[in-house]
């Protein structure tokens, strides 16, 4: 389901129907935390040559109403359906943060399987920087990174399925771009 709002979302995006950003965001809330970049793609609009002064407002609003219904969402789950305090367990009993990195690290089957899932296609999106789709290029900068450190340090990167969204979003798109030029 994660996957699939976001490429809904780019979707959206791409094809300038940014209002409906905010009800997506609102489904996409309860399915996952992760699915909080989805308020942020628009912002990789802003500044692209052509676009007027109301599309900059426009993208402003649906990036506001979107992280609004995102928290609001996020603060109800956690407040209200589900209250109390609850402790934070990693996997297999691993907390979060520097121990869990230094175990994604060590473990024999992460490289391989980022070899098995992604092959050459970071490599291939990474030279495509430069001549990409600008899009493109900003949904890396915005997503890339950041999704790859929170998830270096919360979860077993091992478990590749955790990176299908930028893999589907940013690195086959952007990698596709360049083998095409």
């Amino acid at each position: 389901m994660d996957l699939l709002a976001y490429l809904l979302a780019g979707l959206l995006v791409v094809r300038g129907y940014l209002y409906w950003l905010v009800p997506l965001t609102l489904l996409a809330a309860f399915n996952q935390e992760t699915s909080g970049f989805i308020p942020l793609l628009p912002l990789a609009l802003l500044g692209l040559a052509g676009r007027a002064t109301s599309d900059r407002r426009r993208v402003l609003v649906t990036v506001g109403l979107a992280s609004l219904v995102f928290v609001t969402v996020f603060i109800l789950l956690r407040t209200v359906i589900f209250p109390g305090p609850r402790e934070v367990i990693g996997p297999y009993g691993i907390p979060p943060g520097l121990q869990l990195l230094d175990y994604n690290l060590h473990l024999p089957t992460t490289g391989e399987n980022l070899l098995l899932t992604f092959n050459v296609l970071p490599l291939l999106a990474i030279v495509s920087l430069r001549s990409g789709p600008v899009l493109l290029r900003r949904w890396f900068w915005l997503v890339v990174p950041v999704w790859f450190v929170i998830h270096l340090l919360g979860s077993v990167i091992s478990e590749t399925r955790l990176l299908l969204v930028p893999l589907a979003l940013v690195v086959v798109p952007l990698a596709l771009s360049g083998v095409a030029d």
